[in-house]
């Protein structure tokens, strides 16, 4: 069993019931190391898909700061720490898919969302008190570099002003004409 938390732990066989350990597809040092590398990145996709699936808190605001991180964390120029430690990734095969990652991840949250849920997404981050800091590093990839903080900004305010702002008291003189169209539509209309 591969432990994801700890790629260390990684390159140890799973030895059979008997106590044989697997012959034909036992990885040899080379190939160890591609798993090592490659847990190395995917365990922040992992990390990522734990939190997005979460039943016991809001996950909408969660979504513009993991998918930015884990865009972030693809990139192939993005130093990987593990443990304190920097992490090289020196295989081909795992720079490579480093970058169908991050190209995946542009295209899928980035280049493909719709605006109207970018929106929805940008107002929940920005609502978040666990976000109060948070600032939008990958914006230019939304909207087609359109997208600011300004943006999601203004979203919310103008769904308060919509929503949730406070309606104006009317004042006397309407409040007298109100009452005075209200009564003259009451009276009863006479014959005569």
């Amino acid at each position: 069993m591969y432990d994801v938390e700890n790629p260390k732990k990684a390159a140890t066989a799973v030895p059979h019931p008997d106590g044989s350990v697997y012959k034909s597809h036992q990885r040899v040092g080379h190939e160890w190391d591609i798993v090592r590398e490659s847990m190395y990145i995917l365990m922040y996709a992992k990390h990522a898909v734990d939190l997005l699936q979460g039943t016991k808190y809001v996950t909408t605001s969660l979504f513009l700061p993991v998918a930015g991180r884990l865009a972030y964390i693809a990139h192939q120029d993005t130093c990987l720490k593990y443990e304190g430690q920097t992490v090289l990734i020196l295989n081909e095969d795992v720079k490579q898919a480093r970058q169908l990652m991050y190209t995946d991840c542009c295209t899928r949250f980035f280049n493909r969302l719709l605006d109207c849920k970018l929106e929805d997404f940008a107002v929940s981050t920005l609502l978040d008190p666990r976000y109060k800091s948070f600032k939008f590093k990958y914006s230019e990839k939304w909207m087609r570099g359109k997208f600011t903080e300004k943006q999601a900004q203004s979203w919310a305010a103008n769904i308060y002003d919509n929503d949730w702002k406070p309606k104006a008291e009317t004042d006397d003189a309407e409040r007298a004409m109100v009452e005075n169209a209200s009564a003259q539509l009451s009276t009863p209309i006479k014959d005569g």
